[in-house]
């Protein structure tokens, strides 16, 4: 039985900047990597909004792509989806990428280079 849901929130800007372009790639590389992880995939476009550091509020267009997965699944894969997210957030120069396993949200955030 496949009890358990993963999603990984895609954002569309770059920065603040708005990039449906690269929302298109990162869509794809999502349901590509969720569907070699758990075997299919599926996106929803929505929108979202959220308030930056520096007390910005940011509404943008997000796809929302998930899977469904039994909890030994769900172990194996959750460091991949991590670093999936890890990838979107530094290439889309973004604070954070969501992650929500079973309605709990994980901030998926990179860390900050030594200087």
């Amino acid at each position: 039985m496949l009890n358990k849901k993963i999603t990984i929130y895609v954002p569309s800007t770059l920065g603040e900047e708005s990039r449906p372009d690269l929302l298109k790639v990162w869509k794809r590389m999502c349901i590509v990597g969720f569907s070699e992880m758990f075997g299919g995939a599926t996106a929803m476009e929505a929108e979202g909004g959220y308030i930056t550091d520096d007390k910005n509020l940011v509404v943008e267009n997000v796809v929302l792509v998930y899977a469904f997965t039994d909890a030994e699944g769900l172990a194996k894969h959750m460091d991949a989806v991590k670093a999936l997210a890890l990838r979107i957030a530094k290439a889309m120069n973004q604070e954070c990428v969501a992650v929500e396993c079973d309605g709990v949200m994980e901030f998926v955030e990179p860390v900050a280079e030594a200087a």
